[in-house]
């Protein structure tokens, strides 16, 4: 007798262990509510496992009274779990909540004229971040972000005021609605309207990170040669909303974006990514910018102009590996073709300050930076380094959309910026960046080009869950 069997341990003839296969089944529909717990929501799970039992009792392996005794089981089980307590629409596939938390040191220098002295600052700061998103049926999602500081550029707010409240409260800086959904003749369709974040291919010191523009949004991409991708994109954002039933109030300005992404596969988290890109704005009349007439932006360094603006650049993006240590390499060229226009309108903020009646200048409309950087830091213990060098001429772009730290977010500026990252969890992170710029033409001071030299120390604890 085999000794591993049942009757030589017990002296019995061995049971049957096995479920039946109604059984089986029901056990594995359980299996299957586990695993849909951790990553739906309850409409969804109902979407994914009612159809399931339905098919169970269609093929006869289990009656309709052992179905709805299983739905009615799967139910109560749910319903204790993380997920089936929150109560949502049908419809809705999926539910993420997002947080981002950071303080920050920052200390900066700046010089207006070198015969003065520097004007120093040090203050600590924090930022907030609440957001929610939904994915619907059929491509349909929306999504909702907070955020603290009511400026476009920034999120930041400052310790102080003897614990006051009155900086602390938070504004809308996402509200949208967007639609995303392969087709047979384009793998991405894609359109979004209201305020979210922008999908081009820019880098954020010409395009602030925390900006998010209010408009429409599309996308259509083809995939090809296997893991190659085609992307089309076109933005258009309204930027100066005019009640045009007013004298004077002239109409909307709006600011256009078109750009075509090729994105060549290179291997394992490698490829290559050129995508050619124009941005314009229209030149309305905003003379008139107030509660009756439009809306006056409230960057950091905002300017009521716009029009001259009419910049095409070139982005160049290479992701590679050496080892395992992912690494980037990133350019960027750009020129505002209208740059001689705005230095020489005389009510415009790129114009010279001292300039005579009549004079005329050439506009310094490029734009570029190179960055470098080593390292993807995601997970625990992971990090980054990072060194770029950035030039922004005298008429090259908006002030209204730039970096709002690199050189205090003024034109006629270019320097060195070198940052790091390292992950103290996988959710918190400590970063540090600093940034040098100088005036590129000392002699050249206007609205949007006044310093001569600029100095930023950033030090941040960020936590994002």
């Amino acid at each position: 007798m085999d000794p591993r069997t049942p009757e030589s341990r017990a002296g019995r003839p061995a049971r049957n262990f096995r479920p039946s296969a109604t059984q089986w089944l029901l056990r594995s529909c359980k299996v299957l509510l586990a695993i849909a717990c951790l990553s739906c929501t309850a409409p969804a799970l109902a979407y994914e496992i009612g159809p399931l039992v339905s098919l169970l009792v269609k093929k006869g392996l289990i009656t309709e009274e052992e179905a709805e005794e299983l739905r009615a089981e799967l139910a109560m089980e749910f319903a204790e779990t993380p997920a089936g307590k929150i109560d949502v629409a049908d419809d809705v596939k999926h539910l993420q909540f997002k947080s981002d938390l950071r303080t920050r040191y920052q200390y900066e220098s700046t010089t207006i004229d070198p015969d003065l002295e520097a004007l120093d600052r040090s203050r600590w700061r924090y930022r907030l971040k609440l957001g929610v998103d939904y994915q619907f049926t059929r491509g349909w999602s929306t999504g909702v972000q907070m955020e603290t500081a009511e400026v476009s550029d920034s999120t930041n707010t400052d310790f102080g005021g003897y614990f006051d409240k009155d900086r602390d409260g938070t504004f809308v800086s996402q509200a949208y609605i967007d639609y995303n959904q392969p087709r047979s003749w384009a793998q991405l369709t894609n359109l979004t309207i209201g305020k979210k974040k922008h999908p081009f291919l820019i880098d954020p010191g010409f395009w602030d990170s925390d900006t998010n523009p209010e408009g429409f949004t599309g996308q259509l991409g083809w995939q090809f040669n296997g893991d190659d991708w085609l992307t089309l994109r076109a933005g258009t954002y309204l930027i100066d909303e005019a009640r045009e039933g007013i004298a004077g109030n002239g109409s909307d300005d709006w600011l256009f974006m078109g750009q075509a992404e090729y994105t060549r596969y290179l291997g394992f988290r490698s490829n290559l990514r050129i995508a050619p890109m124009i941005l314009a704005e229209t030149d309305g009349d905003t003379s008139v910018l107030t509660a009756e007439g439009g809306n006056t932006p409230t960057n950091e360094n905002a300017i009521n102009y716009f029009g001259n603006m009419m910049a095409v650049s070139l982005p160049i993006e290479v992701n590679f590996l050496v080892g395992n240590l992912p690494q980037q390499l990133s350019l960027t060229a750009g020129y505002n073709l209208h740059a001689d226009d705005a230095v020489n309108d005389p009510s415009s903020p790129y114009r010279p300050d001292d300039a005579p009646p009549g004079a005329r200048f050439s506009g310094d409309g490029l734009f570029y930076n190179v960055r470098y950087m080593l390292g993807g830091p995601k997970y625990f213990k992971e990090w980054s380094l990072g060194l770029e060098y950035r030039y922004l001429g005298n008429a090259s772009m908006t002030p209204n959309l730039t970096d709002s730290d690199f050189g205090k977010n003024r034109l006629n500026q270019s320097g060195f910026l070198v940052y790091g990252t390292y992950m103290l969890s996988n959710s918190v992170r400590l970063t540090s960046t600093y940034m040098n710029s100088k005036a590129i033409d000392g002699d050249w001071y206007s609205e949007v080009a006044d310093i001569d030299d600029s100095e930023i120390l950033m030090l941040d604890l960020q936590a994002k869950f």
